[in-house]
């Protein structure tokens, strides 16, 4: 980790807050997460860490994945499947945002437009 970075500093501060008996589980699944996001497209894990400020949203992570790998829900809706994750799970529930679309967020379609620029094969 950068302390110098922000996203560093924002991912510490997740990691210390999850309690030192499940941290390694954590950090076990956050590392299989990044693995599986490589798979996807070898782009996203760069994005994903680029973009993380502590607000990113289920919805910017899905334009995300659609605009990097041109994948569109077909079988459900994404928030009826957060939904039914976030209910399922331990984790405090939280109110799934509404859907983000790249144009109403300039500056998010601005960033994703030059890493893409600079990923370009």
């Amino acid at each position: 980790m950068h302390p110098d970075e922000v996203a560093d500093n924002l991912a510490m501060e997740v990691i210390e807050s999850v309690s030192q008996r499940t941290r390694g589980d954590f950090l076990r699944n956050a590392v299989i997460a990044g693995c599986a996001l490589q798979q996807l497209d070898k782009r996203l894990p760069l994005l994903v860490a680029t973009l993380f400020d502590g607000n990113m949203t289920p919805g910017q992570l899905v334009a995300m994945i659609r605009q990097t790998t041109g994948w569109k829900p077909d079988e459900a809706e994404i928030r009826d499947v957060v939904a039914a994750l976030t209910a399922r799970s331990a984790a405090p529930e939280y109110a799934v945002a509404p859907s983000v679309h790249p144009e109403s967020n300039a500056d998010l379609s601005a960033t994703r437009n030059n890493m893409n620029k600079m990923f370009n094969d």
